[in-house]
């Protein structure tokens, strides 16, 4: 994909509200750099662990503001070696 639809891509997902499996993959990997599939989203769907999502019908929806919730979630606190147990921010 090139940098121009890349782009493209990314402002057009960022103006919904609602995003696909797909919308939220392309968020996670090529926006915040997070490596999971719609594959691995729809793996925690069944199996629990993922972000918040809705379910309108047969369709299901995340939104921007609960998958960066997940995130910071996921993420560990800081360290400033292996040892040690994190630094609150």
């Amino acid at each position: 994909m090139t940098d121009e639809k890349l782009e493209s891509r990314k402002n057009a997902i960022l103006q919904k509200e609602y995003w696909t499996t797909d919308e939220a993959e392309f968020y996670l990997i090529y926006i915040k750099g997070i490596h999971r599939t719609s594959a691995s989203l729809r793996t925690y769907i069944t199996r629990g662990g993922g972000p918040a999502h809705f379910k309108w019908s047969r369709s299901v929806r995340y939104n921007k503001a609960l998958i960066d919730e997940w995130i910071q979630k996921k993420l560990s606190p800081a360290k400033t070696h292996s040892l040690d147990k994190g630094v609150e921010a």
